[in-house]
C-alpha cells in the first residue's frame, strides 16, 4: 500500500502558466525530489466557449478529470483553493469522499515535467467539452450543468498505458483508490 501525498502537482499548458501568473508559482513548494507519483500529477489546459474561459485538469495516471468554468482572472495566489474546490466537487459528484483522497495536502507544486498521454488526453477532453458546450447551449453556471459536464468527461472512455481496452476514467480512478487502500466501504 502507498502513502497517501501532503502534496500535489500541478502542470500547466504553456497557455494556462500564462494566465495563472509567476505569483502563483512563487508560492509553490519546491519538493526535494520530483513527485513520482502521477496519482497525486495534475495537468491543466484551457479552452474558450463563447469568449469564455474554461480549466480543465486530469489525473496523470487515472485520468479522472473536471472543469472549472467561466475563470477569470482573479488573485493568483488564490488560485489552489479554486482548483482543490472544484476537484471536491467532482469527486463528491462521483461518491467519493474528497478527504480520502486530497485531505492530508498541505502543499502544491508547479511540475515541469510533462506526461505527453494526460496532455493529450486533455487536448481530446477540451475538444468534446467545447462541442458539448455549443451543442446543448447551455452555459455552466448552474451546479447541475458543471456536474453534468463532470460526469461526462469522467464516463468517457479512453484508453491506458498498461491496461487492454478502453475504460472510464471515473472506474480506474476507483481502482487506484482500491489498490491504494483508501477506498472505505460504507
Amino acid at each position: 500500500m502507498q502513502e497517501k501525498s501532503d502534496i500535489v502537482s500541478l502542470y500547466f499548458s504553456k497557455k494556462l502558466k500564462g494566465m495563472i501568473g509567476t505569483e502563483f508559482f512563487d508560492m509553490a513548494t519546491v519538493p526535494e525530489d520530483n513527485i513520482t507519483d502521477e496519482f497525486y500529477r495534475w495537468y491543466g489546459d484551457i479552452f474558450y466557449v463563447n469568449r469564455k474561459k474554461y480549466l480543465i485538469f486530469s489525473n496523470g495516471l487515472t485520468k479522472f478529470s473536471f472543469v472549472i468554468p467561466d475563470f477569470r482572472v482573479e488573485k493568483k495566489s488564490s488560485f489552489f483553493r479554486k482548483f482543490c474546490h472544484y476537484l471536491t466537487e467532482a469527486l463528491k459528484h462521483h461518491n467519493h469522499d474528497p478527504e480520502i483522497y486530497s485531505g492530508s495536502w498541505e502543499f502544491f507544486s508547479h511540475d515541469t515535467i510533462v506526461n505527453r498521454s494526460a496532455m493529450a488526453h486533455l487536448s481530446q477532453l477540451k475538444d468534446m467539452c467545447e462541442h458539448v458546450i455549443k451543442i446543448e447551449h447551455y452555459l455552466i453556471e448552474k451546479k447541475e450543468e458543471l456536474e453534468y459536464l463532470n460526469h461526462y468527461v469522467n464516463n468517457w472512455i479512453t484508453t491506458y498505458k498498461d491496461k487492454k481496452g478502453y475504460h472510464k476514467p471515473k472506474e480506474v480512478f476507483v481502482e487506484e483508490l482500491e489498490k491504494r487502500g483508501l477506498l472505505v466501504e460504507k
